[in-house]
């Protein structure tokens, strides 16, 4: 087994494709497979995970709340010492942007039905929630949050943080990729303001869980 392995988490529209790629360009990268994993989600038991996964440095991203992960992973991968967690955090409100420019939405009327219908699954816009059943399980020591403010600020440091935060070697390739940023804007669509004020409670929540600004985030 390494002596380190990652198991990284993360919303879509969040950098993680972004993160992977550039993982993969250093020598001293090594994965099970390529960046998805949905695998466990049909019933993998974890010994089955541990054999073929642990022996490499990055497991592949999951998502965050993925309740499944509890049952069949989180809690064992727990035990062992080498194993830590990361997640990147976005401003929801340009998540739900990003990520509703970015699906097809013909059979949305309305980027309020687009959130209202992200809300309604708790696992994406909770994310105060998932963060301390994580740092519950792995120890805050073992759960590293990371933000997409600071990526979009210097992708270059953020790389280099990431790898230090992670117990990484120090990146060899700096090959910086632009990072998949959907085209969109905000015109003619706007959210009502019993969806900002839900939105901006979570913000709050999430505030209470992390040592970060996340107040400038609210509307």
């Amino acid at each position: 087994m390494k002596t380190t392995h990652i198991l990284n988490i993360g919303y879509p529209k969040c950098g993680t494709t972004w993160l992977w790629k550039l993982l993969a360009q250093q020598s001293w990268f090594t994965a099970a497979i390529e960046k998805e994993n949905t695998r466990l989600i049909t019933g993998v038991v974890v010994s089955d995970y541990i054999k073929p996964y642990t022996d490499y440095d990055i497991t592949a991203n999951f998502a965050p709340g993925n309740f499944a992960l509890d049952r069949y992973v989180i809690k064992q991968l727990s035990e062992l010492p080498t194993v830590q967690t990361s997640i990147i955090l976005r401003n929801p409100y340009d998540l739900y942007w990003s990520l509703y420019n970015f699906l097809p939405n013909s059979d949305l009327a309305t980027y309020n039905n687009f959130v209202n219908n992200l809300n309604n699954q708790s696992w994406f816009t909770r994310p105060a929630h998932v963060i301390k059943r994580w740092q519950q399980i792995f120890g805050k020591e073992r759960f590293c949050i990371f933000f997409y403010d600071d990526l979009q600020k210097n992708n270059s440091d953020f790389f280099n943080n990431y790898c230090k935060q992670m117990s990484l070697p120090d990146p060899a390739v700096l090959d910086m990729r632009p990072k998949n940023v959907t085209r969109y804007t905000y015109t003619n669509m706007e959210l009502d303001s019993n969806l900002i004020t839900l939105i901006n409670q979570e913000i709050d929540n999430l505030q209470a869980c992390v040592d970060y600004d996340v107040q400038k985030w609210k509307r």
